[in-house]
């Protein structure tokens, strides 16, 4: 009897310390993890649900290669829930999750990646035998399961927001090629639709007939959307094929609509804000497409090889206009290029001569990727109505001043990389963001170099990456200049020094310097140089411009004056400091 009440307080005491173990872990495995740079989840043990929340992106890997979806194969969780704010989920982020049943998505989601949510519960449980069924997480197409006889009309349901990565895309499987779609001739949209992911009928061959876009909600056409979507030929009497796209599609990605011989005809509408490269290589577009004015980014190549492109490099123009956009330059190297008034834009490589002479418009609003990579011209009037500057848009180019206009909100990635003729840069007030590399390769050891930041909340892009090598630096200045509590001065904190780590010597410090009154110039310290300026301005000999005279008005009463003059002087000999 006694062995048998010590074997049960054993039993007692081992489940006691088991549970124990087991509350221990699942508390560890609850704690909030990060999932990338702007996520996290955790997970909830006793309904195996895991819940993200965050901004941006789901990655599935990091600047270095090395990071995967933490949840790839996980046989544990039945529920996700994605919070607000999350805009995109990786290739393979729930890939293989068997016991996966139900996922909750945010408004706020803009892409589903390949293969997302295959192998989940959730995904095998919509396959049938002898039938084609659509594959919904939530409210999303995820794919297509062709089991039964082809359609000619392919409906999507009301409600759906998204049609994720290929997912009607053409197939492979046992080394044959599976055509989903191949007889489609009609897609009924539904105007619930707001985004059609990258390759979803990516070389689908469709025989259609029409196509029509829903005409309700902001709808993105990713890249490669429709990319060699539409068969060559048709057996009836229609083979062209002619595309009205409506006023609410607001971005058309890369190579969207490539490849499509059928394709005759395009319209785009007023509403469309990016035109990506190569969104129509290789269509039969005979005549000239015509660009609205609400383009704020037109692609490098966006028509390349149809048949109006071929026109124009066979023939004796300087340029090609679509629209408002100066969109090409013929390759028989002009000297010089009239840029005529009226234009709104430059396209993306548009194939101006590192050489040649030419004056930007009045009504130039953005200038595209690369359009002056190069150039030989020591100084560029940029016009008063200009909003952005796009990637590598003046990389390597001999300039020695640039002045932005206060109109400008963008500067793009690398845009100014390795302009060494930039000794000092002025950032206006309007700017909201300077990309990664923006101003790479402007330290100078020797001379210095500075950049003032009259923007208070701009936001500073920097990729970081493993390879220190790698990273081009946004604002790449000595001195950073601009206003305590500014998103300047905590990139010039972060980025103070600079160090190779296999190269001892190869270190570079930055320093911030706070925008003070008084000091006209912005060059950190108030002396003899700001007196001279003011006086200069007071006089009529030289005007300070608008953000000068912001510090030049000492006393902070609308006007610059002899008193602002004696008050700096006043300063500057420490008789009565400025405050």
């Amino acid at each position: 009897m006694k062995s048998k009440k010590v074997v049960s307080g054993l039993l007692s005491a081992l489940m006691l310390s088991t549970n124990l173990m087991v509350n221990i872990a699942y508390a560890d495995v609850s704690e909030t993890k990060q999932w990338g740079d702007n996520a996290s989840y955790v997970i909830d043990y006793d309904t195996a649900t895991v819940t993200i929340t965050g901004k941006g992106k789901l990655k599935n890997t990091d600047t270095a290669g090395n990071y995967d979806s933490p949840f790839k194969g996980d046989t544990f969780i039945e529920k996700v829930v994605i919070g607000e704010g999350i805009t995109s989920i990786c290739n393979n982020a729930f890939n293989g999750c068997a016991n996966l049943k139900e996922v909750d998505l945010p408004e706020s989601l803009e892409f589903i990646g390949k293969t997302a949510f295959t192998g989940t519960e959730l995904y095998n449980s919509q396959i049938k035998e002898n039938s084609n069924e659509l594959i919904m997480v939530d409210n999303w197409i995820v794919d297509y399961s062709k089991k039964g006889e082809d359609v000619s009309e392919l409906i999507i349901p009301d409600g759906c927001v998204g049609i994720g990565t290929e997912s009607f895309k053409k197939l492979i499987v046992n080394y044959s090629l599976v055509y989903r779609l191949k007889n489609t001739e009609k897609i009924v949209f539904p105007n619930t639709l707001r985004y059609i992911n990258y390759g979803a009928f990516s070389e689908a061959e469709m025989k259609l007939k029409s196509l029509e876009l829903p005409t309700e909600n902001d709808l993105y056409i990713d890249s490669y959307a429709f990319s060699n979507a539409f068969s060559d030929n048709i057996t009836d009497t229609v083979n062209e094929l002619d595309i009205d796209i409506p006023r609410n599609v607001k971005g058309i990605g890369a190579f969207a609509f490539s490849g499509n011989k059928r394709l005759y005809d395009v319209t785009l509408n007023d509403g469309l804000i990016t035109l990506s490269n190569n969104a129509f290589d290789g269509c039969t577009l005979s005549d000239p497409v015509v660009i609205p004015d609400t383009l704020e980014r037109l692609g490098a190549k966006v028509f390349i090889n149809t048949p109006f492109e071929k026109e124009f490099d066979s023939s004796t123009e300087k340029a090609l206009y679509l629209g408002n956009w100066l969109y090409k330059i013929n390759g028989n190297n002009p000297s010089y290029i009239d840029i005529r008034e009226g234009t709104l834009g430059i396209a993306d490589s548009p194939g101006i001569p590192v050489t040649a002479e030419f004056k930007l418009p009045s009504t130039l609003k953005y200038i595209g990727s690369s359009a002056f990579a190069g150039q030989k011209k020591k100084e560029i009037v940029l016009p008063k109505s200009l909003e952005a500057i796009y990637s590598n848009a003046f990389e390597k180019a001999e300039l020695k001043t640039v002045n932005f206009p206060k109109s400008l909100k963008y500067i793009g990635s690398k845009a100014f990389l390795g302009c060494r003729g930039l000794t000092k840069v002025v950032i206006p007030e309007n700017v909201e963001f300077i990309g990664d590399g923006a101003f790479s390769g402007l330290i100078d050891t020797n001379n210095g170099t500075s950049v003032v930041v009259y923007s208070k909340d701009c936001i500073i892009e920097q990729i970081e990456y493993v390879n220190v090598y790698a990273i081009n630096y946004a604002l790449d200045f000595n001195y950073i200049i601009g206003y305590k509590g500014s998103t300047a001065e905590a990139y010039s904190d972060k980025y103070a020094q600079i160090s190779h780590p296999y190269m001892q010597n190869d270190v570079y410090w930055r320093v911030f310097k706070p925008l003070i009154i008084g000091d006209v110039n912005a060059d950190g310290i108030i002396n003899i140089t700001d007196i001279t300026k003011v006086a200069a301005h007071v006089k009529g000999k030289k005007l300070l411009d608008e953000n000068a005279q912001k510090f030049a008005d000492v006393n902070n009463d609308g006007k610059i004056n002899i008193s602002d003059i004696t008050k700096i002087a006043a300063h500057v000999k420490g008789k009565k400091l400025l405050s």
